[in-house]
């Protein structure tokens, strides 16, 4: 604990060195701050999968990374100087987009897990699994006979309604010329 204390009365002599007064005056406080540890980078990891899965949920697409594969991710994305920045970018560039691919090419459908592991090599393997359907998560529409989102029998009304897009009193020239006609335009 006094390591912490001496580092922080070095830093904050080193701070006054460099800085005017004036310039330091203007600061409320000056905050330290510590590397993230490891346990603390996984616990971003697994939240920004849960992110990830809140996207994917609606699709009923559940996915979980191996502990080989987040300690691949720590080793290739952390970098102390930015903290945890860089490792929210790696996940999107490298994990969601790739489960982005699987959907497209309907590798990955609904009601699907992705166990994400790496290989000899240190890339990623997607191992989709096709999850069984259960009668509780299937989902029903009720009320959609019983309100229209849109009448498309009653053309006349919605003539009516857009007839003035029509007219000449709104085109171009005739908004010109009422201009020209306005008290402020003839100074």
């Amino acid at each position: 604990m006094g390591t912490t204390s001496h580092k922080k009365l070095t830093s904050v002599f080193e701070v006054r060195l460099h800085f005017r007064p004036e310039f330091l005056n203007r600061l409320d406080d000056i905050v330290f701050f510590q590397p993230l540890t490891i346990n603390q980078l996984s616990s971003i990891v697994h939240l920004q999968l849960q992110s990830l899965e809140e996207r994917l949920k609606e699709q009923e697409i559940t996915i979980s990374l191996t502990d080989k594969a987040i300690q691949s991710t720590l080793k290739k994305s952390y970098n102390p100087v930015y903290g945890a920045c860089p490792l929210k970018r790696y996940l999107e560039k490298y994990i969601t987009t790739e489960l982005s691919k699987l959907i497209i090419q309907m590798k990955l459908s609904s009601h699907s897990h992705v166990t994400i592991d790496t290989d000899a090599n240190d890339q990623y393997q997607f191992c989709v699994q096709q999850l069984q359907r259960t009668t509780s998560s299937r989902r029903t529409y009720e009320g959609l006979d019983e309100e229209p989102m849109m009448d498309v029998d009653n053309d006349e009304e919605y003539d009516n309604e857009f007839s003035s897009c029509d007219s000449n009193k709104n085109s171009p020239q005739a908004f010109s010329k009422r201009m020209k006609q306005s008290p402020r335009m003839k100074k």
